[in-house]
């Protein structure tokens, strides 16, 4: 498969990046809040999905992996609660709504839905606004 995002600048790279990591503390804290033992499930199951499908994202190298990681660290360091890590990845996608179709759209959807999975199952609050959001 080709890069998906070489029509968009690398500042709009970077924020869809950093907003992932919004979106997914979100998904994973919105059940209950997030442990020491979560957060680190949380950043290996980001690296599982970096490894199965970073690959087709433009833009994605360890570099990017790495801001990532620190704004994981930040969004736990500030005890930032899971209804605004949604509206930061929804301000971005609405602002952004182009940059949201195709593939991106997919790796956003497939993405939040295996952390879903080990956080709260399908029925998770912060998936079921992730829908809203993506499907206005």
């Amino acid at each position: 498969m080709s890069a998906i995002l070489t029509e968009n600048s690398s500042a709009v790279r970077e924020e869809f990046f950093k907003k992932l990591a919004f979106l997914f503390y979100g998904i994973a804290s919105c059940e209950e809040p997030i442990d020491a033992d979560g957060f680190d499930l949380l950043k290996k199951q980001v690296q599982k999905i970096w490894q199965k499908r970073g690959s087709q994202l433009e833009g994605f190298e360890g570099v990017m992996a790495n801001k990532v990681e620190a704004m994981f660290d930040w969004i736990n360091l500030n005890e930032t609660d899971w209804e605004y890590c949604l509206q930061e990845f929804g301000y971005f996608a609405n602002k952004n709504a182009a940059f949201l179709t195709g593939y991106n759209a997919q790796f956003v959807q497939e993405s939040a839905l295996e952390i879903t999975r080990i956080f709260g199952g399908e029925q998770n609050k912060a998936f079921l606004k992730l829908q809203q959001i993506l499907n206005p």
